[in-house]
Parts: C-alpha cells; structure tokens; sequence
C-alpha cells in the first residue's frame, strides 16, 4: 500500500456557506484513501489560514513537510488548497519531487503528473486561483478603505492618522499631527529619499511615531501607500 499523508487548509470568508471545513475536506481524502487502498500515516489542516501564506508559514504543512518520506503521496482535495500563489506552488512541488514525494489533487486528476498536459493544467488552476485571491483582497480593501473614510473603526489598531473618536469608540477621527507627518512622509518621498532615509530624516526632525520608540521602513510603505505614493 501507498503511504499517504493528508493535508486540508480553508481561509474563513464573510459567508460560512463558502468556507470548506477542514474536516470535510479531509473527510473526502480518506474516503480517496480508501477507494484506492492508500494506507493514511498523518492527517495536517491549517485553518483559518491564507493559501499566500508561505509554507513555513503554516505549522501543520511545514509538519507535513517534515513527515513526508520518498514514495509517499501529499494528498490534496484541490492544488488551492496547498497555494493560491503561482510562484510558491512551483517552488514547494520542486522541494517535495526532490524528496520523492509525489502531490496528487483528488479532485483535479488531468492536473497530476509529470506530463505536459498536467503540468499546463495545473498552471492554469494555479493562476485562476492566485487572480481570485488577488481579486478578493483587492474588494476587502477598497471596503474597508471605504469604511474608514466614513469613520468607521475597522481594527484595533487604527490607521495612521485617525485616533478613536472620544464620543464613540466604533468611530475614529482624524489625527491632525499624524495627518501631518503623513505630509511630511510624502514630500520627503518626492524629494526621492529611500524609506529608511525617511526614517532617519523624521527621527533627526523629533517626529514621533505613534507607540514605537523608532520609525521603521515598514510603516513608512504603508503610509505611502494609504496616501497613493508609491
């Protein structure tokens, strides 16, 4: 019998009905084992994680990884489940063809194997899958960038110059001196200083940031991308 291990990963939507469990994923790749006489040696499931994540990343697929032997299977109910990105999906079969370990989807066989055909099959469910995520993220954010516009407080920890409004903590106002910074930010950007030179530069100026000691190179980008500067 052909060892198998089983590897199940769902990322939660806004919608429950679109969200495919973990447990009935790995409830059809047993019945699959069990069909074609794979004897299973270890069941992995993320949840609640994104499939652009890396699989460092992800602590049950990097267990997975590690258990993998030569002339074992990782069986997936679909290659989405394992990436929706195109680049790492390559990358991560490349690492387990090297160990001998063979990814076989049970829903997607003409995408399985070595063959030109699979391998072009596969490309295409990869990249169908990389576009939704993209496109998912790109509605998730224009929402939530139309939410805070309009006050609304979306997380914790509030974007870079609001501050919760005092009235009502489900509202955010804006933060003038952030605001200006921000201002700051922007025009030492167009004067074509690097993100960590911008750091140095607010720092020599006594520019605060808020709840940090330092600036960092980070929140710099993310301001500058909240303020369309790239």
């Amino acid at each position: 019998m052909t060892k198998a291990i089983l590897y199940a990963r769902f990322s939660p939507r806004p919608k429950a009905s679109e969200c495919e469990s973990c447990e009935t994923q790995l409830t059809d790749l047993r019945a699959y084992c069990l069909a074609n006489g794979h004897e299973i040696v270890g069941e992995f499931a993320d949840k609640a994680l994104s499939g652009g994540d890396g699989w460092e990343e992800r602590p049950q697929l990097l267990e997975a990884t590690a258990q993998a032997k030569k002339g074992m299977l990782l069986l997936v109910r679909s290659y989405d489940r394992l990436f929706r990105d195109v680049d790492a999906a390559w990358a991560y079969r490349a690492k387990m063809e090297a160990k001998g370990v063979q990814i076989v989807s049970i829903t997607e066989p003409q995408a399985n194997g070595d063959g030109m055909n699979a391998k072009l099959i596969r490309f295409i469910f990869l990249w169908i899958a990389e576009y939704n995520r993209a496109m998912i993220r790109a509605r998730v954010k224009s929402k939530m960038l139309a939410h805070q516009a309009a006050g609304r407080r979306m997380s914790k920890e509030l974007p870079w110059g609001w501050q919760p409004d005092p009235t009502n903590p489900a509202k955010m106002v804006p933060c003038e001196a952030e605001l200006a910074i921000a201002e700051r930010i922007k025009a030492l950007r167009i004067e074509g200083l690097g993100f960590r030179a911008i750091c140095r530069r607010l720092e020599e100026e006594g520019h605060k940031r808020r709840g940090k000691p330092t600036w960092s190179h980070e929140i710099i980008r993310r301001i500058l991308q909240r303020e369309g500067v790239a």
